[in-house]
């Protein structure tokens, strides 16, 4: 080796020599100024790495000089996280304001469509409609319709005065929904008119009646019967010429509305029983089945008898494939009533009449009424006055509860007590009507009794509220529960008004 080279391998190695020693001033320095940090308690270093530790924290963290800008970038990111945290809050607070508000909205809406406890109309007051003659729910319950007469009309609309008319409420609310005329259609019909060209002379009147009210399965129409007569002039006699049918009135398409008529349908055989096929719509007539208490309907539209009801849910004649007689009708005593003798009462004959229409399950063959839900109660009548009427079976032990009290309470011809009834869906209470007339200078008051039917004892009575109301004459209505069983309709035409008892007035 050189002397040259010996010479710069020397100070290449005072070189490194004196970096070395500069690095190591240097830790020396930055382990000094770690060791001069405030700490609570002194630290013992850990004999594995204190140096490495020491110089790993101080490599990663600023000079003593930088700790207020580690502490304003801190001050920084908290005012930022508090500005963060204050909008989220503000945001959720916002949240669940709208949420409250939406939920008070729903529940306010919900509320409207929920049945009250007791509900009120006045058609009289809010529609000028009065002369209920008959009404029923919507197949779910939602709607009522009710048939009656314009300007408290009682009596038939004529050609100058057409006055029927059918009011669908809200069975909710008690709102109306709609309003609908039915004689129009029958008086612009070309079967009314060919009716009356042939039968109308001068000094004639030609009137009209429209009698039950049944929706159809769709809720989309309603199904009514009507009967026209000419009324012949003061002082004139003779056989009165005359044409019925059944009426489709659609509610809100009047594509639905269809008339059907038939010269036969007031003069059916006495002891057959008229249906219609609403498909080809034509009348047909057929033998009555035996008597029962239980019908079945047939897939070609007749009815068989299914046997006894006795107890059991009594079915719906516009729906259910199987359907008793024992549907909202009229509990008395038998009375012969000729004209120019005297009003003769059996007292021992007590009778179960309920006039009402009934509708296939497919929507096809339709009964405007049904006649054979009538007939002597056994128990308790011993006597029948007209013995050709059928003796049946009743339902349930709170009908020959209701059935003996009448029998024994004296009675006097024409004033003769009755009761309006009702059977609950499920057949296990018996709604009724009854008037009180103690005071015989009043109006008689009306109380509704509901009867467990398996004991006969009082379940609960209601008294409507009739209170601001002026009273008429046209006496009472129809008693009519709910489809689901849920609600009672009381239809009083004295006051004109309709009560609706809901859950929480009546018992479960």
């Amino acid at each position: 080796m050189s002397d040259d080279t010996s010479k710069q391998q020397d100070a290449r190695g005072a070189s490194e020599g004196d970096e070395l020693i500069r690095r190591q001033a240097a830790l020396r320095a930055l382990a000094q100024s770690a060791t001069q940090q405030p700490t609570s308690a002194p630290a013992t270093p850990t004999p594995s790495a204190p140096k490495v530790a020491t110089t790993t924290r101080k490599a990663s963290a600023p000079a003593r000089g930088g700790f207020a800008t580690l502490i304003a970038g801190e001050r920084k990111a908290g005012r930022r996280r508090g500005v963060l945290v204050g909008v989220s809050l503000a945001l959720l607070v916002a949240v669940v304001a709208v949420g409250i508000i939406g939920a008070r909205a729903y529940l306010a809406r919900r509320a409207a469509t929920l049945p009250k406890p007791v509900l009120r109309l006045d058609p009289l007051g809010q529609s000028n409609f009065g002369c209920i003659n008959d009404i029923a729910w919507s197949p779910d319950g939602s709607q009522i319709a009710a048939l009656g007469g314009l300007q408290g009309n009682c009596g038939g609309a004529s050609t100058d005065s057409p006055t029927d008319a059918v009011l669908i409420y809200s069975a909710a609310s008690g709102k109306v929904i709609t309003q609908l005329q039915p004689d129009p259609v029958v008086f612009d019909s070309a079967a009314f008119k060919q009716f009356a060209a042939a039968n109308h002379e001068a000094g004639q009147q030609t009137t009209i009646g429209i009698q039950s009210l049944t929706w159809t399965h769709d809720q989309q129409a309603l199904l009514m019967s009507y009967g026209v007569s000419v009324q012949f002039p003061e002082g004139q006699s003779g056989v009165v010429p005359s044409m019925a049918g059944i009426l489709r009135l659609g509610i809100r398409n009047a594509a639905l509305t269809k008339l059907w008529t038939d010269p036969a349908a007031n003069t059916i055989v006495n002891g057959m029983w008229p249906y219609w096929d609403l498909v080809s719509g034509k009348l047909s007539a057929l033998p009555p089945p035996p008597v029962a208490t239980l019908y079945r309907w047939n897939s070609d539209g007749t009815i068989s008898a299914a046997g006894s009801a006795a107890g059991k849910p009594v079915g719906s004649p516009s729906a259910g494939q199987t359907f008793s007689i024992w549907q909202p009708g009229v509990l008395g005593l038998a009375q012969s009533d000729i004209p120019g003798s005297p009003t003769a009462v059996a007292p021992q004959d007590v009778e179960w009449g309920a006039q009402f229409a009934a509708l296939s399950p497919d929507g096809r063959y339709f009964y405007q009424y049904f006649p054979s839900a009538y007939g002597s109660l056994v128990p308790p009548s011993t006597h029948q006055l007209f013995p050709h009427e059928p003796r049946i079976e009743p339902h349930d032990a709170a009908l020959v509860a209701l059935a003996k009290r009448l029998a024994a309470t004296p009675q006097t011809g024409r004033s003769s007590a009755q009761y309006l009834v009702a059977w609950r869906p499920d057949g296990r209470l018996l709604a009724t009507v009854t008037q009180n007339y103690a005071d015989s200078t009043a109006l008689p008051k009306l109380t509704v009794s509901l009867y467990d039917t398996a004991s006969g004892k009082l379940a609960k009575q209601l008294t409507p509220d009739f209170s601001g109301l002026p009273s008429g004459s046209a006496g009472i209505g129809l008693l009519v529960w709910s489809p689901d069983g849920k609600r009672l309709l009381l239809v009083d035409n004295i006051y004109g008004a309709i009560t609706i008892w809901g859950p929480g007035a009546l018992p479960a």
